[in-house]
């Protein structure tokens, strides 16, 4: 039940600065702070706001995102406000019929503060050090808003957002120069929207460096842009930044199939560019690697579909 809440609540935050990208000039700390904090104090705070979020919102919200949890509000559970463990508020308003026995653990370690603990790694909120420790102590909870943007020194899970923007623009502006070259085959245009795309890509390998999926695009559409360009010189520049790219994804310890894919076409092709003989063998030993990486998987897929014909038969 607490996982189920502590996404929920992380995924309305999120949806919260989303939005909030779309009405700032120029991304600020302080208007995710505030956003954060307003969610936070309905499911954190002591009081009507609170009672009626927990009562209402949260319900709704969790059945429809996970229905088999069946969650219900359960009625004459809320003590007395001069109860001496707040805590103890919310512990039984949500209840489900495989969750009974949770309720006396939750009451005993107090709920909301492992609420609050989740949700503050899932977020990446760094806090004050004074409310870092106040959090810990149940009177802290008893408030109606026990959280207030300064209390939060910075928001680090906002990178993921504010990644958002440039890696969909990037991907819009690379799909309209494929679909622009295949309708009309000329490459002025086209190289115009394949630059405009590997600028966006770049803001956002530089918002969230390291991320996979960044590398990836950066390096395919400079490849795209490398294959277009007439200039030896340029294009064997735009090859060797796009191995650059790809040769971080190698050290992840997942096979990435369309990421060696793209590093074989690119190494043929610097190849061809430049008479190098060896960076075509490099780029035979990729085509290689992958046929060797599918046959693999086709072989264990063969054998799990034989193991379960056989468990069938007996």
């Amino acid at each position: 039940a607490i996982e189920m809440i502590a996404r929920v609540v992380k995924n309305m935050v999120r949806r919260r600065w989303r939005s909030d990208m779309g009405t700032l000039m120029i991304p600020s700390d302080e208007k995710f702070k505030e956003s954060a904090v307003e969610l936070l104090n309905l499911l954190l705070g002591h009081g009507e706001e609170s009672l009626q979020f927990w009562k209402s919102r949260l319900p709704q919200i969790i059945n429809a995102k996970f229905p088999s949890a069946n969650l219900t509000w359960k009625a004459g559970s809320v003590p007395p406000p001069q109860s001496p463990d707040p805590l103890w508020l919310n512990a039984d308003f949500l209840i489900s019929p495989g969750a009974k026995c949770l309720k006396t653990f939750y009451k005993k370690l107090s709920f909301k503060r492992i609420l609050f603990l989740k949700l503050k790694t899932l977020l990446g909120l760094q806090l004050t050090p004074p409310v870092a420790s106040n959090s810990q102590r149940a009177s802290w909870y008893s408030q109606a808003h026990p959280l207030n943007p300064r209390d939060i020194e910075s928001v680090t899970e906002r990178t993921k957002t504010l990644n958002l923007i440039p890696m969909l623009e990037g991907n819009l502006l690379l799909k309209k120069a494929t679909a622009y070259y295949e309708r009309s085959g000329t490459t002025s245009q086209y190289k115009w929207l394949l630059s405009s795309s590997c600028e966006q890509f770049k803001e956002s390998l530089r918002i969230m460096p390291g991320g996979n999926a960044e590398l990836y695009n950066l390096a395919l559409v400079l490849f795209k842009l490398g294959k277009c360009e007439v200039s030896i010189v340029k294009a064997i520049r735009y090859f060797e930044s796009a191995i650059d790219h790809l040769h971080h994804l190698e050290k992840s310890p997942e096979n990435d199939l369309p990421a060696l894919y793209l590093l074989a076409n690119v190494l043929a092709e610097l190849g061809a560019r430049k008479c190098n003989v060896d960076l075509i063998e490099k780029a035979i030993v990729r085509y290689r690697e992958l046929l060797f990486i599918q046959e693999s998987k086709s072989n264990r897929r063969r054998r799990v579909l034989e193991q379960s014909r056989n468990n069938r038969h007996r």
